[in-house]
């Protein structure tokens, strides 16, 4: 088998983009190194929607000599570098040949970026628009391949568009097995594409670098999503504002050590004004007793976010969620003084 060590390919196994370029090189009939990415990028690359979305992660080294680029760009290098090697994987004929790049770039810039919106959209809507978009891609190549009138794409042996969404089909099944749905192996719904997917599962060279479902199922399961990022965000807030809180109780007992008294009031810069006067700006006072406020009222907002996800309609979440913060701000800005000139020694 050509390639041996002139050939390397570097990045993460989950990846339907590393899948592919190795796919390439498999059924070009190249032998390869795989070697999986770790340190900082390997990091960023145990993302599920960098995973999906992102086609430049992995790297093909060839020769010793780094071949950038998407994983299209990949595929492509690999089949003109190799005229000699297996099949070409894309067509001969010129109009062929621009009809098989235009569905590759169908298959990432729709199929892939719908994929993508319905597994990591914002909101629950936002992912439903996403599985619609996904149908409507999927009844698009079932279109195609019906018009190809062949087993594959590529016509009578898989070529460059089978390649490439072929590379998704470990991801698609790993998604239908959470969501308990069928994309591509319905016989009902899309029986040229699940006729299609046997038979690429089919190839012996495909079975060899194809990834098992079931670690990427356990694999997608371990994944952050956008929900836990904001929650990440909101707990911090939340400790800083609890630390700011042992800080101002902190003073307090200073200051009582040093037979103060007591402050005039119980927010933290007035805790701090009492202890140390003149040692912060006016406008930073807002800022303590708004991290003061986030402490107190956490429970309540937290209560009151469980209970606008109960809503449907998005327009009711703004308005139930909305309306009261809105409020409550003008209220603490408008009329609220926590320290004010008056009161405390200020500059």
């Amino acid at each position: 088998m050509a390639g041996g060590d002139n050939l390397k390919l570097v990045g993460m196994w989950a990846s339907p983009h590393v899948l592919r370029v190795g796919l390439a090189l498999r059924l070009k009939g190249l032998s390869y190194k795989f070697v999986e990415m770790e340190g900082e990028e390997g990091f960023k690359n145990n993302q599920g929607e960098q995973l999906l979305l992102n086609s430049k992660l992995q790297v093909l080294i060839h020769g010793g000599k780094s071949i950038g680029g998407t994983s299209l760009s990949m595929i492509q290098y690999i089949d003109e570098a190799f005229p000699g090697a297996g099949p070409s994987l894309l067509p001969d004929d010129p109009s062929e040949r621009a009809m098989a790049r235009y569905w590759a770039d169908f298959i990432d810039d729709t199929l892939v970026r719908a994929m993508h919106k319905a597994a990591w959209g914002e909101s629950d809507r936002e992912k439903a628009e996403g599985k619609n978009h996904v149908v409507s891609a999927v009844e698009t190549l079932e279109g195609a391949l019906r018009d190809c009138s062949k087993p594959f794409f590529g016509g009578n042996s898989v070529g460059y568009v089978d390649v490439v969404l072929g590379g998704l089909l470990g991801w698609v099944r790993a998604t239908d097995t959470v969501q308990g749905v069928k994309t591509f192996d319905d016989p009902a719904i899309t029986p040229l594409l699940a006729m299609w997917a046997y038979r690429f599962d089919a190839l012996k060279t495909v079975q060899v670098v194809m990834p098992d479902v079931g670690a990427l199922v356990d694999f997608a399961m371990t994944m952050p999503s956008h929900s836990s990022g904001r929650l990440g965000i909101v707990v911090s807030i939340y400790l800083i504002a609890v630390l700011l809180q042992a800080v101002a109780s902190y003073l307090t007992w200073l200051g009582r050590a040093e037979s103060k008294g007591e402050p005039q009031d119980g927010n933290p810069c007035s805790r701090l004004q009492w202890l140390v006067p003149r040692a912060l700006p006016y406008w930073s006072c807002y800022v303590l007793e708004g991290l003061d406020f986030v402490t107190r009222s956490m429970p309540t907002l937290f209560l009151l976010y469980v209970f606008v996800k109960g809503f449907k309609s998005s327009i009711v979440r703004v308005l139930v969620m909305g309306v009261p913060v809105v409020v409550i701000t003008w209220y603490f800005l408008t009329f609220y003084k926590p320290c004010g000139h008056g009161t405390l020694n200020i500059i």
